[in-house]
């Protein structure tokens, strides 16, 4: 569907633009054009406001800016001039407001009315108001018939991507995942790619918080960006399913489907690792299968680290600390320890140190070691004197220092 323009229409050019030749002209004029004219619920469409002045005109400012109740409003770069219309009249383009609006419900509706001023150079120094004026917009829902299951609203043509720094892991590290969705569309409601809560067959997810990004051109263009951290359960294959991503596509009136296609990642087993034969499956073996030496320090070592998660929790987020998240895992932690589940432990434990270094975990090598160290112990066979709990705590606790 393309919207229609102002060109070629006489007599409405001479609404805007005003009395005949020869008659006094104000100093300003302006006009609004709207592209498309027709247009769907959330679709994007480009509000340009044409300011034109007399030469006279040194400054123009806003009075009453337009407030727009019935869209969502994102600022695009003005242009000036505009060959097409410089030469009109004894006016001038002076700049080409400009909106991208997604407009939130359906029916008629109109872009505000509003009010600037035009200040006169010279030795008259006085200040002329003029009107914007308002300017329709119809707008429809997009239709039922072929709307996919699992659309979450996204109106626009949108693109995928998947990608993933390497194809090699070893059991018990982490590997990141990346989730991009482009596209002039309300990006903004696109749906979490791996579910929510994210999932993968054979993996454990860890999600950060996606990030929303708009760059201002001739029209705008969102990015959304998900991130994952991707813990390998078993070594093998491991396949991370395609990204479908289904929109309405207002230029053929249809819905469509992005798709990231699936990217296979070859899980081995660390070389630090004992056999398989020696240990299969380690998390979930309980803890009578280890030797009594290496359970007390295993012990030992997994105490220490709940201590000083728990102590970096209750810094960061005082009296409030037990009714925090991490806070809630750290407690069934202890409840998981008491009853001699380590698989369930290590596990509670992971998660708690994750929610609570955030993204910047992820860029902190020391943090991010002893990260791999927990997971290797949980999924890849290596025994927990990987994790040196003065080092944990040396490194949590000038994390702690910088946050607060």
């Amino acid at each position: 569907m393309s919207g229609r323009t102002f060109r070629g229409a006489p007599l409405l050019a001479a609404l805007l633009w005003g009395p005949a030749v020869g008659a006094s002209e104000p100093p300003c004029r302006a006009e609004v054009i709207l592209e498309p004219e027709l247009a769907f619920v959330e679709q994007q469409v480009v509000y340009r406001l044409r300011i034109l002045r007399a030469e006279e005109v040194t400054d123009v400012r806003w009075i009453d800016p337009p407030s727009f109740h019935s869209f969502r409003a994102e600022w695009l770069p003005g242009r000036s001039p505009d060959p097409g219309i410089e030469t009109r009249g004894e006016h001038r383009l002076v700049f080409e407001e400009r909106r991208a609006l997604f407009p939130v419900r359906p029916g008629r509706l109109a872009t505000p009315r509003a009010r600037m001023a035009c200040r006169m150079g010279g030795d008259d120094r006085r200040e002329v108001d003029f009107q914007i004026p308002s300017a329709a917009l119809e707008v429809a829902p997009p239709p039922e018939p072929g709307r996919p299951a699992d659309w979450s609203g996204l109106v626009g043509r949108v693109e995928v991507r998947s990608t993933v720094p390497t194809r090699r892991v070893a059991l018990g590290d982490s590997v990141a995942l990346g989730v991009s969705i482009w596209g002039g569309a309300n990006v903004w409601r696109a749906a979490p790619p791996l579910g929510d809560p994210p999932g993968i067959e054979g993996a454990e997810v860890f999600a950060e918080r996606p990030i929303l990004t708009l760059e201002s051109g001739t029209r705008l263009v969102g990015r959304r960006s998900f991130r994952f951290d991707v813990v390998p359960r078993r070594a093998g294959q491991l396949v991370i399913p395609e990204v479908r991503v289904p929109y309405f596509d207002p230029r053929t009136g249809g819905y469509a489907v992005a798709i990231a296609p699936p990217i296979e990642l070859s899980v081995a087993v660390r070389s630090d690792a004992p056999a398989a034969s020696e240990a299969a499956a380690p998390a979930a073996l309980p803890a009578a299968d280890r030797s009594d030496g290496n359970r007390g320090f295993v012990a030992a070592a997994l105490l220490a680290l709940l201590a000083v998660v728990a102590w970096v929790v209750r810094r960061r987020l005082g009296k409030d600390a037990s009714s925090s998240p991490a806070a809630a895992l750290l407690e069934e932690a202890e409840r998981a320890r008491a009853r001699g589940d380590r698989a369930a432990e290590t596990a509670f434990l992971a998660r708690a140190l994750r929610l609570e270094l955030g993204r910047g975990a992820m860029h902190d090598p020391e943090a991010r070691s002893l990260l791999e160290a927990l997971d290797a112990e949980r999924f890849g066979a290596v025994p927990a004197e990987g994790i040196d709990a003065e080092r944990l705590r040396e490194v949590l606790c000038r994390r702690a220092d910088r946050a607060s």
